[in-house]
């Protein structure tokens, strides 16, 4: 029914909207690189973007909504990365997922800490949302394609799901960025980490050829 009456909306009025919800994400982005994390909440969101907090929830939605938006950029950056890949090889694949995410978040590590560390505290009280449980099964798909190439291929043996490995691999790189958001570690030793357990991953069902190639590069 919303889509309905957004089509038959004025272009003059969807421009207005698009251009507010841009302005309450970059907003939103302002206050998740604060230092003081208790700066992100609605109402403070609201007066940096110059709008209500009803029309927040009109235009966005509530925090939840607001976080994975924002993360969503990431995966599709991630995503346009491998459609440029294409059929590339499976280590090369699982690098750029990871190297290439690390390597965004290297470009404004405030508020990427500020935004994931928002999110996990907002699991902790609401749960799983269904939003989120989407988010995060488009995530752990990420390298399944490859996964599933390289077991045709006969690099891979496939004793193991690619689902479940997939699912493996993202739950490791999980582990590493959480001990970076706590400030454990630095951006190189997420890295090297995620990467290293990634590796661990596909040696599981790595056939002689790949499990030689993991090994160079580990």
């Amino acid at each position: 029914m919303a889509k309905k009456l957004n089509n038959a909306l004025p272009e003059k009025v969807l421009l207005l909207m698009q251009h507010r919800r841009d302005k309450i994400l970059a907003s939103a982005t302002d206050l998740l690189s604060s230092p003081d994390n208790a700066a992100f909440s609605l109402r403070k969101l609201a007066a940096a973007a110059d709008v209500t907090v009803p029309t927040i929830y009109n235009l966005v939605g509530g925090k939840t909504e607001i976080l994975l938006a924002l993360q969503t950029r990431l995966v599709e950056d991630t995503e346009k990365g491998l459609q440029l890949l294409g059929d590339e090889h499976i280590l090369d694949i699982v690098d750029l997922i990871i190297s290439g995410s690390i390597d965004s978040i290297a470009t404004n590590e405030a508020y990427y800490r500020g935004a994931m560390l928002a999110m996990n505290e907002l699991r902790q009280v609401e749960g799983g949302s269904p939003e989120y449980v989407a988010f995060f099964k488009r995530v752990t798909a990420l390298p399944i394609g490859a996964l599933r190439k390289a077991q045709k291929l006969n690099l891979m043996r496939g004793d193991i799901d690619p689902n479940l490995l997939s699912t493996q691999v993202f739950r490791q790189y999980s582990a590493a960025l959480s001990e970076w958001m706590y400030r454990q570690i630095n951006l190189e030793q997420f890295r090297h980490r995620a990467l290293t357990s990634a590796y661990i991953c596909l040696l599981s069902d790595a056939g002689d050829t790949l499990r030689k190639d993991i090994i160079a590069r580990m």
